[in-house]
């Protein structure tokens, strides 16, 4: 039958394929693995397919460099007559279905499966009964950086922390390795566990949503929000969420600044738009595009005024009495009435230019500060 013809071929008459994703192996197990055949022959047949004049490994190359090892000059094989995408299938669910596979390796077999074309994360899911998080924590370790690989090949680091660090960029990972896990680093993570591992990385690097102002509707569906990752639910269970596209979060945000800034002028033209230096030049650059002018301060910005505080209102869960809230309701009209002199008095100053409204543009947000300006300068 064509699906189990099994012969005894010529090793010398066979090649091994470019699509095994099993690209290395330990020599010590190689050597183990001959001296098995040497007593006991091949147990279970290697798969080949016809390939010109000979043929070609489909899945069981290990067994073939075994055999050879052992000096066999014929090892039984099942030959199939497979096209160049059921070959590369073959071979990848035959090695992902071995317990001794390496994690770089099944990650590379997954990647090569996915860049077929015939697969996706929910049919790999399917195919090899693993939870979408496992298959896409391995896609993951594709991405690491060389020296982060190496010693995952080693052992040197488990699987679990070599995830947790390949979620981030190259940068990132190269600045990890070179702190916590090169020879003679300051401060080694090597026995630190995979879970105290993730929560120090996301702390650190990962930037989180909740410290940016723009309008976030759309983050709430985006696929780089890390609250829509199974990658990170440990880290977001307490509802926290990170982006992992930069580039579209700058630009929000420096969108959402110079919008907020021409809104602020447009309405009070009495105000002074201004950098302390914390400004994104992106932001500079696009508000005097549109014709409007930055003013650098001379200062820090926590050298200006913020102005007049409006009081917070007592809320009657706060206070054991009625009598207590009743007090408490009196001091805060006081407040109020205070506050509203005050911010009537600021505004009258503003007018007649003795003080000076800034809308200070930081880096996340704007402020609005005022100074007081001289006889001399308001004379001028």
């Amino acid at each position: 039958h064509p699906e189990t013809d099994v012969r005894l071929l010529d090793l010398n008459k066979i090649v091994n394929s470019t699509y095994n994703p099993r690209k290395n192996f330990c020599e010590d197990t190689l050597l183990e693995l001959a001296e098995s055949i040497k007593q006991l022959g091949v147990l279970q047949p290697i798969c080949v397919r016809p390939r010109d004049e000979g043929f070609e490994i489909v899945y069981g190359e290990r067994r073939y460099w075994a055999a050879a090892m052992a000096n066999l000059k014929f090892i039984p094989a099942l030959v199939r007559d497979l096209s160049d995408a059921e070959a590369e299938d073959a071979a990848i669910t035959e090695n992902l279905q071995r317990e001794d596979v390496r994690p770089r390796e099944e990650a590379a077999a997954y990647k090569r499966a996915l860049q077929s074309g015939r697969h996706t994360i929910e049919s790999l899911v399917g195919k090899f009964g693993k939870s979408e998080a496992y298959i896409r924590s391995r896609l993951k370790l594709c991405e690491l950086i060389d020296a982060l690989a190496g010693m995952l090949d080693k052992e040197d680091i488990s699987v679990g922390v070599a995830t947790e660090i390949a979620k981030y960029p190259a940068d990132i990972q190269q600045e990890v390795y070179d702190d916590h896990f090169a020879e003679g680093c300051y401060s080694s993570w090597k026995t630190a566990r995979i879970k105290e591992i993730a929560r120090r990385l996301y702390e650190r690097y990962m930037t989180k949503l909740e410290s940016y102002n723009f309008d976030k509707t759309e983050c709430l569906s985006c696929q780089h929000n890390t609250a829509n990752q199974v990658l990170f639910k440990d880290e977001c269970t307490g509802g926290c969420a990170g982006c992992q596209n930069r580039e579209c979060m700058i630009r929000k945000n420096n969108e959402f600044l110079v919008q907020k800034a021409v809104k602020l002028l447009k309405d009070d033209p009495r105000t002074t738009l201004a950098t302390d230096g914390e400004t994104p030049a992106a932001v500079l650059e696009a508000l005097e595009k549109e014709g409007y002018h930055v003013e650098e301060l001379e200062y820090s910005v926590y050298h200006y005024d913020k102005g007049p505080q409006m009081p917070d209102a007592p809320q009657a869960e706060e206070f054991e009495s009625e009598e207590d809230f009743t007090e408490a309701k009196e001091e805060y009209e006081a407040e109020m009435a205070a506050f509203a002199e005050e911010t009537q008095r600021l505004e009258f100053d503003i007018s007649e230019g003795r003080v000076r409204k800034y809308a200070v543009i930081g880096n996340l947000d704007i402020e609005i500060r005022y100074e007081e300006i001289g006889d001399e300068e308001r004379e001028v």
